[in-house]
């Protein structure tokens, strides 16, 4: 019988073995804007007109097919380095594509964030590491954007993850875990951050309330607090 492990590394050869372009944006004086890969670079396209300024100095695409994911990244890396694309993030090392295990289906927000909370527990994404991009994600999955987004954002509500600016979604650090007993007519509820405990605890962290039977209360970050009844 094949091992889970063996079956996961079977679907990571799977993605990183897809035929892959690599795809050069250029300007109207031949100026290098960004280089990026994509199974479908069309597709590609059309996010970035969408949510990037700089798509309106587009004048000129080239797409170079590489037989492999692996293969393309290498040569966006080198294209990176050697040309000093206008607005690649230079340096910014890619962040592994999601693994299906077969017999998952993603169909979801709620699959895809349990799917990334998994590799996430086995050590897949470690700690510090950026998580797939929302494109990323849309493309191996056949998503939308709003569920792709919507998946991340549950992670970091849950404190798996958090956005840092100008870099994206990374695995947090595990918190240490406080057990609090809860005592007799003591009220527990949930609660967003304030800008305050955000700026304490970091974003996406909901907060626990705890009332007290004279009407006082304290809180405490979801994220690395657990009340015990």
């Amino acid at each position: 019988m094949i091992s889970q492990a063996t079956r996961v590394r079977l679907a990571v050869d799977d993605a990183m073995n897809r035929r892959t372009a690599l795809y050069l944006l250029y300007a109207a004086d031949d100026a290098l804007l960004y280089v990026g890969v994509g199974f479908n670079p069309q597709v590609r396209w059309l996010h970035h007109a969408r949510e990037k300024a700089w798509w309106a100095e587009v004048a000129r695409k080239e797409l170079v097919w590489y037989d492999t994911r692996a293969m393309a990244l290498e040569a966006e890396a080198e294209a990176i380095s050697n040309l000093s694309p206008r607005y690649n993030v230079h340096g910014a090392p890619r962040q592994p594509l999601p693994v299906l295990p077969p017999a998952v289906q993603v169909t979801g927000f709620r699959d895809l964030a349990e799917l990334l909370r998994r590799q996430i527990a086995a050590g897949d994404y470690p700690t510090g590491q950026r998580l797939p991009s929302e494109p990323d994600l849309m493309e191996v999955f056949g998503l939308a954007r709003a569920t792709a987004r919507r998946a991340v954002r549950e992670l970091r509500d849950q404190g798996l993850a958090e956005y840092v600016p100008g870099w994206g979604t990374v695995v947090r650090e595990p918190r240490e875990v406080e057990a609090i007993r809860l005592e007799p007519g003591w009220r527990l509820t949930a609660r967003p951050a304030t800008p305050k405990e955000r700026e304490c605890y970091g974003d996406g962290v909901a907060m626990l309330q705890v009332y007290y039977p004279d009407g006082s209360g304290d809180a405490y970050p979801g994220d690395r607090t657990e009340f015990l009844s």
